[in-house]
């Protein structure tokens, strides 16, 4: 039969009872080494770029600035984000493939049995499916953050560069302005955060039940066929309370 759809507010519940509590921590491990590798490398990379490029005054010359940052930060992203991204893949496969214990998952072994099934089934290129769809949404999600932040940051606060203020003021102040920043910049690009997870989620699935039929405007139109537009930002508040959390 049909199998329930997933809600926020009902899903930790759900997931416990369906998978034990260590469901809640399901794909973990490669998100964690996709993840904290990325910050850190996304982080060096901008400041590496950022040095190549033109410097600007943000008072002076606002948009060049922000052109400069979100040039570096989109290139820094889109770097990152190649190095990782089969720990990315891994990460979605395991957190799509539910059951109660490794007998009923087709990943039971977890990160190297995504990796291997993936490869049997389409060959190791499989484990960068999805990758031209998410590499742009990185270099525009990190063209945005970075672009806004350190540009604003530049105007709003001249004085942090020379000296980090560790008051509340100062603190909430630059707070305010990250979770601004991720806020927008994820807002516009989660439908191509949607579409990257369909396409890596279809990998060595059945054709008649695949969301990209073998490209991205197949999965574009599937999606909207199905889910409308309301598809595009599928579990939208929850990832805004997981980024603006710290992920």
């Amino acid at each position: 039969g049909k199998v329930p759809r997933y809600r926020f507010l009902h899903s930790f519940g759900r997931l416990a009872r369906e998978q034990g509590l260590l469901g809640l921590w399901r794909g973990n491990t490669p998100y964690l080494l996709r993840h904290v590798p990325s910050i850190s490398m996304s982080f060096a990379f901008k400041d590496a770029f950022r040095q190549a490029l033109p410097r600007y005054d943000a008072a002076a010359s606002p948009f060049s600035a922000l052109a400069a940052n979100a040039a570096a930060g989109a290139a820094a992203g889109a770097l990152s984000l190649a190095l990782v991204y089969p720990f990315e893949f891994a990460t979605i496969r395991l957190a799509a493939d539910l059951g109660a214990g490794a007998a009923d998952r087709q990943y039971g072994s977890g990160m190297l049995a995504a990796w291997a099934q993936a490869g049997r089934a389409e060959g190791l290129r499989a484990c960068y499916q999805g990758f031209s769809v998410a590499v742009v949404s990185m270099a525009a999600y990190k063209a945005l953050y970075f672009g806004l932040y350190d540009t604003a940051k530049n105007l709003l606060l001249p004085d942090d560069g020379r000296h980090l203020e560790v008051t509340p003021s100062a603190l909430l102040g630059r707070t305010a302005l990250a979770s601004s920043t991720t806020f927008l910049a994820a807002s516009i690009t989660y439908p191509l955060d949607i579409i990257r997870k369909r396409l890596v989620v279809d990998v060595g699935s059945e054709a008649s039940t695949r969301q990209r039929a073998g490209s991205f405007r197949a999965a574009v139109s599937r999606i909207y066929a199905r889910e409308g537009l309301a598809g595009f930002y599928r579990f939208y508040s929850y990832d805004m309370v997981f980024r603006l959390g710290g992920g």
